[in-house]
Protein backbone atom coordinates (compact mmCIF):
# COMPACT_ATOMS: atom_id res chain seq x y z
CA UNK A 1 0.00 0.00 0.00
CA UNK A 2 1.15 3.51 -1.25
CA UNK A 3 0.93 6.39 1.37
CA UNK A 4 -2.33 8.32 1.24
CA UNK A 5 -2.20 11.69 0.34
CA UNK A 6 -5.95 12.66 0.98
CA UNK A 7 -7.92 12.54 4.38
CA UNK A 8 -10.40 9.34 4.41
CA UNK A 9 -12.77 8.45 6.77
CA UNK A 10 -11.99 4.52 7.11
CA UNK A 11 -12.08 2.97 9.71
CA UNK A 12 -9.38 0.22 8.83
CA UNK A 13 -6.29 1.83 9.62
CA UNK A 14 -2.33 0.35 9.47
CA UNK A 15 -0.78 2.09 12.51
CA UNK A 16 3.22 1.67 12.59
CA UNK A 17 3.30 -1.87 12.04
CA UNK A 18 1.15 -4.55 9.95
CA UNK A 19 -0.04 -6.12 12.73
CA UNK A 20 -1.33 -3.07 13.75
CA UNK A 21 -4.23 -2.95 11.48
CA UNK A 22 -7.97 -1.26 12.82
CA UNK A 23 -10.66 -3.89 11.52
CA UNK A 24 -13.16 -3.10 13.87
CA UNK A 25 -14.81 0.06 15.15
CA UNK A 26 -13.76 -1.10 18.68
CA UNK A 27 -10.34 -1.26 17.64
CA UNK A 28 -10.40 1.91 15.74
CA UNK A 29 -11.75 3.79 19.13
CA UNK A 30 -9.04 2.38 20.89
CA UNK A 31 -6.68 3.80 18.53
CA UNK A 32 -7.69 7.11 18.83
CA UNK A 33 -8.25 6.90 22.52
CA UNK A 34 -4.61 5.32 22.85
CA UNK A 35 -3.20 8.55 20.50
CA UNK A 36 -4.68 11.01 22.36
CA UNK A 37 -3.57 9.83 25.38
CA UNK A 38 0.08 9.41 24.45
CA UNK A 39 -0.32 13.11 23.05
CA UNK A 40 -1.41 14.04 26.64
CA UNK A 41 2.02 12.25 28.11
CA UNK A 42 3.92 13.65 25.30
CA UNK A 43 2.76 17.64 26.50
CA UNK A 44 3.50 16.17 30.54
CA UNK A 45 6.79 15.19 29.49
CA UNK A 46 7.51 18.75 28.29
CA UNK A 47 5.89 20.39 31.36
CA UNK A 48 8.17 17.79 32.96
CA UNK A 49 11.47 18.99 31.53
CA UNK A 50 10.91 22.56 31.97
CA UNK A 51 10.35 22.42 35.51
CA UNK A 52 13.02 20.21 36.16
CA UNK A 53 15.62 22.69 34.62
CA UNK A 54 14.11 25.78 36.59
CA UNK A 55 14.46 23.48 39.63
CA UNK A 56 18.11 22.83 38.80
CA UNK A 57 18.35 26.47 37.47
CA UNK A 58 17.20 27.44 41.35
CA UNK A 59 19.51 25.50 42.97
CA UNK A 60 22.55 26.36 40.92
CA UNK A 61 22.28 30.21 41.53
CA UNK A 62 21.62 29.59 45.39
CA UNK A 63 24.92 27.68 45.40
CA UNK A 64 26.80 30.25 43.05
CA UNK A 65 24.80 32.86 46.06
CA UNK A 66 26.38 31.21 49.38
CA UNK A 67 29.58 31.02 47.27
CA UNK A 68 30.24 34.64 46.56
CA UNK A 69 32.62 36.25 48.85
CA UNK A 70 31.52 39.28 50.98
CA UNK A 71 32.19 43.10 48.91
CA UNK A 72 35.55 43.38 51.76
CA UNK A 73 37.39 40.65 50.42
CA UNK A 74 36.44 41.13 46.88
CA UNK A 75 38.48 44.84 46.74
CA UNK A 76 41.08 43.39 45.37
CA UNK A 77 40.31 43.08 42.11
CA UNK A 78 38.90 46.74 41.50
CA UNK A 79 42.00 47.63 39.87
CA UNK A 80 43.20 51.03 39.97
CA UNK A 81 44.87 53.81 37.85
CA UNK A 82 47.72 55.71 39.72
CA UNK A 83 46.33 58.86 40.94
CA UNK A 84 42.67 57.69 40.10
CA UNK A 85 39.92 56.82 42.44
CA UNK A 86 37.83 54.93 39.60
CA UNK A 87 38.35 51.18 38.63
CA UNK A 88 40.17 50.21 35.09
CA UNK A 89 36.71 48.95 34.23
CA UNK A 90 34.74 52.02 34.58
CA UNK A 91 36.73 53.78 32.40
CA UNK A 92 36.81 51.28 30.01
CA UNK A 93 33.49 51.12 29.58
CA UNK A 94 33.18 55.33 29.43
CA UNK A 95 35.26 55.12 26.65
CA UNK A 96 34.95 51.60 24.21
CA UNK A 97 37.12 53.16 21.86
CA UNK A 98 39.98 52.34 23.55
CA UNK A 99 41.52 51.92 26.88
CA UNK A 100 42.41 55.48 28.30
CA UNK A 101 44.71 54.03 31.41
CA UNK A 102 46.53 52.09 28.74
CA UNK A 103 46.88 53.46 25.49
CA UNK A 104 48.75 56.56 26.35
CA UNK A 105 52.11 54.37 28.00
CA UNK A 106 51.99 51.23 25.81
CA UNK A 107 51.54 53.40 22.38
CA UNK A 108 52.02 51.37 18.98
CA UNK A 109 52.23 48.36 20.83
CA UNK A 110 49.32 48.20 22.47
CA UNK A 111 47.56 48.97 19.06
CA UNK A 112 49.74 46.46 17.15
CA UNK A 113 49.08 43.84 20.02
CA UNK A 114 45.18 44.51 19.52
CA UNK A 115 45.29 44.02 15.62
CA UNK A 116 47.55 40.70 15.81
CA UNK A 117 45.01 39.08 18.42
CA UNK A 118 41.35 40.38 16.05
CA UNK A 119 41.71 37.04 14.39
CA UNK A 120 41.70 35.14 17.57
CA UNK A 121 38.97 37.08 18.95
CA UNK A 122 36.52 36.65 15.83
CA UNK A 123 37.16 32.57 16.83
CA UNK A 124 35.92 33.60 20.72
CA UNK A 125 32.93 35.44 19.32
CA UNK A 126 31.92 32.60 17.46
CA UNK A 127 32.39 29.79 20.81
CA UNK A 128 33.23 32.58 23.68
CA UNK A 129 29.28 32.72 24.28
CA UNK A 130 28.91 28.91 24.99
CA UNK A 131 28.41 28.70 28.65
CA UNK A 132 27.06 25.79 30.73
CA UNK A 133 24.42 25.88 32.97
CA UNK A 134 26.23 23.64 35.44
CA UNK A 135 29.01 21.68 35.63
CA UNK A 136 28.73 18.00 33.61
CA UNK A 137 26.78 15.42 35.50
CA UNK A 138 25.73 11.45 34.69
CA UNK A 139 22.24 11.79 37.01
CA UNK A 140 21.14 15.54 35.53
CA UNK A 141 22.39 15.48 32.34
CA UNK A 142 21.49 11.50 31.57
CA UNK A 143 17.78 12.56 33.36
CA UNK A 144 17.40 15.51 30.86
CA UNK A 145 18.83 12.80 27.52
CA UNK A 146 16.27 9.96 28.40
CA UNK A 147 13.72 12.70 28.65
CA UNK A 148 14.39 14.63 25.31
CA UNK A 149 14.80 10.81 23.78
CA UNK A 150 11.31 10.24 24.96
CA UNK A 151 9.30 13.06 23.93
CA UNK A 152 11.71 12.73 20.12
CA UNK A 153 10.52 9.37 20.01
CA UNK A 154 6.83 10.26 20.85
CA UNK A 155 6.60 13.40 18.62
CA UNK A 156 7.81 11.36 15.61
CA UNK A 157 5.50 8.76 15.75
CA UNK A 158 2.77 10.99 16.61
CA UNK A 159 4.00 12.62 13.53
CA UNK A 160 4.05 9.11 11.38
CA UNK A 161 0.21 8.56 12.81
CA UNK A 162 -0.97 11.85 11.15
CA UNK A 163 0.42 10.80 7.85
CA UNK A 164 -1.90 7.98 7.39
CA UNK A 165 -4.50 10.67 6.60
CA UNK A 166 -7.24 9.63 8.86
CA UNK A 167 -9.67 12.40 10.25
CA UNK A 168 -10.03 10.34 13.05
CA UNK A 169 -6.62 10.05 14.11
CA UNK A 170 -5.88 13.38 13.01
CA UNK A 171 -8.49 14.96 14.83
CA UNK A 172 -7.41 12.79 18.08
CA UNK A 173 -3.72 14.22 18.16
CA UNK A 174 -5.14 17.69 17.61
CA UNK A 175 -7.30 17.69 20.30
CA UNK A 176 -4.95 15.96 22.68
CA UNK A 177 -2.37 18.76 21.72
CA UNK A 178 -5.02 21.15 22.46
CA UNK A 179 -6.34 19.64 25.82
CA UNK A 180 -2.51 19.41 26.83
CA UNK A 181 -1.69 22.69 26.25
CA UNK A 182 -4.64 23.81 28.39
CA UNK A 183 -3.99 21.33 31.10
CA UNK A 184 0.15 21.94 31.06
CA UNK A 185 1.16 25.15 28.89
CA UNK A 186 1.21 27.37 32.28
CA UNK A 187 3.82 24.81 33.87
CA UNK A 188 6.12 25.09 30.36
CA UNK A 189 5.92 29.20 30.29
CA UNK A 190 8.50 31.85 31.11
CA UNK A 191 11.70 29.72 29.60
CA UNK A 192 14.30 31.69 29.90
CA UNK A 193 16.36 29.27 27.32
CA UNK A 194 15.20 26.08 26.33
CA UNK A 195 12.74 25.67 24.03
CA UNK A 196 10.56 23.32 22.69
CA UNK A 197 11.50 21.28 19.57
CA UNK A 198 8.89 21.72 16.59
CA UNK A 199 8.97 17.81 16.12
CA UNK A 200 7.73 17.11 19.21
CA UNK A 201 4.29 17.92 19.10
Amino acid sequence: MGMSSAFSTNIRVTLFFTEWTTTTAAAYVATIIFLFCLTLFNRFLGALRFQTERTWSGQTRSRNLLSTPPIGRNRRALFKAKASPIPTYILRQSNPEGDPLTSEESGDEWSTGRDQSDKRMSIRKIFGNWQPSAPWSLKKDGIRAIMEFTRALIGYLLMLAVMTFNIGIFLAILIGILVGELIFGRYTQGSDGWQEGACHM
